[in-house]
């Protein structure tokens, strides 16, 4: 949580009063700009971080912004009289509100604090009134023109900045000797201190980031059309396939997208992320790899290990990759030609568990460094650190909101492994479809999901060597309503897709099917004569 003192900080005072000037109804007041410019205050402070008669104002002017969205032709007019009125009706009530601070202001000046006292109250409404109306007379009579405030952004960002430094430096000084709470956490001591500094900097890029994304663009010439168009192209162009028929024909692998894959412990979801991770490096591009649970030597071997059997038709096993002078001389320059492989082009970034409270920072990093097309987060409840409240569910919702602005910022698709929420086990357990969030911990990721892919078996599935996949969510497209059914080759990391095994979908059909035969196939006859060949 951001501490922001705006009644402290004259720097910060006159960036926002530039804002407010631009919103009050002088001879260079544009009323059609009214909500670009009381935004551009809020996307720095937030309209209930501000306090005393700069909260009064602009609740009066958030108002008036409401019914200027809700009703057609209105134009907003916060007058001197109707300011007044709106004081003289709402004061009673707002002083006694915690968040205003007005018992912190009062005892600051020296005055009765305790507002249960009539004369107290009363004297406190007529004080803090006064204080309004100054406020308004000065932002007035600045004369600010709406058409030209934007022009004071880069001062009101620098000065938004400054405050929260200048607050959050005494708040660790504070909490190096003693206990302090701040919002619902307290912190005390020097690991508190670390603690409260990374979620402080996360907080503050955070508000940054989310500043800089929101803008807006006038279509009002055929360049500014032209540019818009020419952008959204990228947006169809895939980065690989998943070999998958029912998705692969509208949304395959693709750039801006964020790719949710669910199931339960040990279904199959890093290996099916690190099938997916191959498929992309197939075709050339570059993937990070988060490792959440799994050392990155294991994620390495996976990955090598299904490469070489998609392009070199070979299986082997990690230990053939540690001692390979001991295979074949074929699968021996496999395995060299596929690490040269990975080597030269750069094909593949492991990373140790990201920070739920700077992941967006982490990704970004590396993004600046290496260009990447795909990003792995596996999974979503195995990154490190602490945000919020500390509960799984706000972990969970930091994770959702980075990245999914991070794919909207950057051309990647982001894949992040989850396993299901408790009412998606109830609904796997009987059978049925899953109908509400499929995410454990928090429903933002698969609510901020481009695709939602759940995968799921039952003891028959599993006799036969095979999976389903769930298609519960696709943007931009028709959810697939039939489950696909996929063919393990775990010993590859590899699900593979056939036709012929689509319509076996109930446990009959199933138990009649000699699906068997192909995983038979692999390890039949002489064991050393079979190993390496498909």
């Amino acid at each position: 949580m951001l501490k922001i003192d705006v009644i402290h900080d004259e720097d910060l005072q006159d960036a926002v009063n530039n804002f407010i000037s631009a919103l009050l109804p002088h001879e260079f007041y544009e009323p059609s700009l009214f909500t670009e410019i009381l935004n551009a205050i809020f996307k720095y402070v937030r309209l209930e971080e501000f306090q005393l008669e700069y909260r009064l104002l602009l609740e009066a002017l958030y108002n008036l912004n409401k019914l200027k969205v809700s009703l057609v032709n209105y134009v907003p007019m916060l007058t001197r009289d109707i300011f007044y009125s709106l004081l003289e009706t709402s004061i009673d009530d707002a002083i006694v509100r915690p968040g205003l601070g007005v018992t912190e202001w009062l005892k600051f000046e020296g005055l009765d604090s305790n507002l249960s006292i009539q004369m107290a109250k009363e004297n406190a409404c007529q004080k803090l009134c006064e204080r309004a109306l100054e406020l308004y007379d000065k932002c007035h009579d600045l004369g600010i023109a709406s058409e030209s405030v934007m022009n004071y952004e880069p001062e009101l960002r620098e000065a938004f900045i400054a405050n929260v430094c200048k607050s959050s430096i005494n708040t660790q000084a504070d909490i190096t000797r003693h206990d302090v709470k701040v919002g619902r956490k307290r912190y005390r001591g020097y690991s508190d201190w670390r603690v409260f500094t990374t979620n402080m900097i996360a907080d503050l890029n955070r508000r940054l980031d989310d500043a800089e994304s929101e803008h807006r663009t006038v279509i009002n010439c055929i360049e500014n059309s032209d540019k818009l168009l020419g952008s959204l192209s990228e947006f169809f162009v895939p980065i690989a396939k998943y070999g998958i028929p029912q998705l692969d024909d509208y949304t395959p692998i693709l750039r801006h997208r964020l790719v949710v894959v669910v199931g339960k412990e040990n279904i199959g979801k890093t290996k099916f992320a690190v099938d997916q991770a191959v498929n992309v490096m197939l075709e050339g591009g570059k993937v990070v790899y988060m490792c959440g649970e799994t050392q990155q030597a294991k994620v390495y071997a996976d990955i090598l290990i299904n490469y070489i059997w998609k392009k070199y038709s070979m299986i082997v096993r990690a230990e053939h990759l540690v001692t390979p002078s001991e295979c074949p001389e074929d699968v021996r320059k496999a395995i060299g030609m596929s690490i040269d492989f990975v080597v030269s082009e750069g094909a593949l970034i492991l990373s140790d568990a990201f920070d739920y409270s700077t992941v967006f920072q982490q990704m970004q990093s590396i993004y600046e460094d290496t260009q990447f097309d795909m990003v792995v987060i596996d999974h979503s409840c195995a990154l490190i650190g602490n945000v919020g409240d500390g509960s799984l569910k706000a972990k969970v919702d930091a994770l959702s909101d980075a990245v999914r602005d991070f794919r909207k910022k950057y051309p990647v698709c982001v894949m992040v492994t989850s396993h299901p929420s408790t009412t998606a086990k109830e609904s796997d357990s009987r059978g049925k479809v899953t109908s509400d969030s499929a995410t454990k911990g928090s429903q933002n990721l698969s609510t901020d999901a481009d695709e939602v892919l759940y995968l799921r078996d039952n003891e028959t599935l599993r006799k036969q060597g095979l999976i389903m996949l769930e298609n519960t969510k696709r943007r931009d497209a028709g959810r697939v309503n039939e489950y696909v059914i996929l063919r393990k080759n775990f010993a590859v990391s590899a699900f593979i897709y056939d036709e012929n095994e689509q319509a076996i979908t109930d446990d009959k059909c199933l138990e009649r099917s000699a699906s068997l035969e192909l995983l038979n196939s692999v390890y039949s006859g002489d064991e050393d004569d079979n190993l390496y060949n498909l």
